[in-house]
């Protein structure tokens, strides 16, 4: 019926980031504060997608440890440098990909 299952309701460590920014920044108050975690939540999600769509084009359903590795360092560099422009982020972004791909084969 219609009672609500909280056991169901827990996020995944994904969810819960992208979550928490985008409660951040619409509760943020600050213009600058704001910004900063629209883009972070942006950021996120455009790697959450990326990653999905490599997935389903790929029928590839396991993480490997290569990914595992991209994925971390592109998460510890957001992290590190919070001021960083879109064209850094996407810079470095694209270097731990050419280095995921080089190393794949």
């Amino acid at each position: 019926g219609g009672v609500i299952q909280f056991s169901s309701m827990g996020l995944s460590d994904a969810d819960f980031l992208q979550t928490v920014l985008f409660y951040k920044e619409q509760s943020a108050t600050d213009p600058e504060r704001k910004a900063f975690y629209g883009k972070q939540w942006q950021t996120v999600t455009a790697m959450r997608i990326g990653y999905d769509l490599y997935h389903r084009m790929t029928d590839e359903p396991k993480i490997t440890d290569l990914e595992k590795g991209v994925i971390l360092r592109v998460a510890e560099y957001v992290k590190k440098n919070p001021n960083s422009t879109e064209e850094q982020q996407t810079a470095f972004i694209k270097k731990e990909l050419e280095q995921f791909k080089n190393a794949s084969k």
